[in-house]
């Protein structure tokens, strides 16, 4: 009979691999949230004080606005609470390795796409930058096999990794695309 193999999580084989390379994933995304997140439960407390001190006797149509807002921010809060908690899980998750061999990675969340490849896979690498990303430094990788396509979002060293991989697809075959 023959032996089933163990089959190995794409975590453990990236920690075990000899990087030459990994990515610096930086956490913007639940930052960002979490600051508006406090942002939020501020304006959510200050209003609900507000109204349940019935500061605004007089006036019903202050008192309407008021109401209108703190729901408005209650609502906000909750939508902020679980995008922080939903980017938390995908950062965790995320990973990319470079080894001399192959490319091993996992952007990341429920929706998680996996990279298991080898340079003479790799069909495009792409880099991009968006207006957030200007501002906090960090791009985001696109990876195209013959097989999947993975983005790696908030890479910090993307260029860096986009450069290796081209110069190793190189040397494995003649064509590539880049951009």
């Amino acid at each position: 009979m023959k032996k089933k193999e163990k089959e190995v999580p794409l975590s453990e084989l990236a920690s075990s691999a000899n990087a030459v390379l990994r990515a610096n994933i930086v956490k913007v995304h639940s930052k960002i949230l979490l600051y508006t997140l406090l942002i939020s439960v501020l304006f959510f407390v200050i209003l609900t004080v507000l109204l349940v001190a019935n500061t605004l006797k007089e006036n019903n149509t202050l008192k309407l606005i008021f109401l209108f807002l703190d729901i408005f921010f209650g609502l906000l809060t909750i939508s902020f609470v679980i995008s922080y908690f939903s980017a938390k899980s995908r950062e965790d998750d995320t990973f990319l390795m470079v080894d001399n061999e192959r490319i091993i990675g996992n952007s990341g969340g429920k929706e998680s796409e996996t990279i298991n490849a080898t340079f003479s896979e790799i069909q495009f690498v792409s880099v991009t930058q968006s207006v957030i990303g200007r501002i906090f430094k960090y791009f985001t990788l696109k990876i195209v096999t013959s097989y999947e396509e993975v983005e790696f979002l908030e890479v910090k060293n993307a260029e860096e990794i986009k450069d290796y991989i081209i110069k190793r697809a190189l040397k494995e075959k003649e064509t590539i695309i880049f951009a």
